[in-house]
């Protein structure tokens, strides 16, 4: 019998960036977000709504990638999917950030440049959202026909063997 490399690469960098998103979660929440709350409770629904469900994403992605480790998938589309996944949860923040502090210093910034730098943002979250889910759907279709190809394979080889 021959055992089957796993692939456990993908399981713990998805390990680490939720891991990540918790801690930046808990110190946005004590750090800003309690005193924000008790002034305008009702953002505290959609801003933990949202952090919720990105959280629940990644543990679902964290199961798959467990689940799945010992599957003949397609490397690239992985690891695609995993840096898009770290620029929306670590870069996006950080790159806004930067922004704000190199070019929103002045607190007279005009309107319409701060609407284009949320809209850009907006843009490139969602971008690399949708094009990281794509190659991780990818990634688990391959795995699928690579999964159903091998067990063929081996049904065939077992069938000889018994021979």
């Amino acid at each position: 019998m021959k055992l089957r490399k796993t692939n456990m690469a993908p399981f713990w960098s998805m390990v680490v960036l939720l891991i990540f998103n918790i801690g930046f979660d808990l110190y946005l929440y004590f750090a800003y977000y309690k005193e924000l709350f008790e002034n305008f409770p009702n953002l505290s629904i959609w801003v933990l709504r949202y952090q919720f469900i990105t959280t629940g994403i990644l543990i679902a992605e964290v199961i798959i990638y467990f689940l799945i480790r010992k599957w003949n998938l397609v490397k690239w589309f992985i690891w695609i999917h995993i840096g898009c996944s770290y620029f929306v949860i670590v870069g996006i923040p950080v790159l806004g950030t930067a922004l704000a502090l190199l070019v929103f210093q002045d607190r007279v910034i005009e309107y319409e440049t701060r609407v284009l730098a949320e809209g850009i943002r907006f843009i490139a979250f969602w971008s690399f959202v949708i094009i990281g889910h794509i190659f991780f759907a990818a990634a688990i279709i391959s795995g699928f026909k690579n999964k159903r190809k091998n067990d063929d394979a081996g049904e065939v080889a077992q069938v000889f063997e018994s021979i």
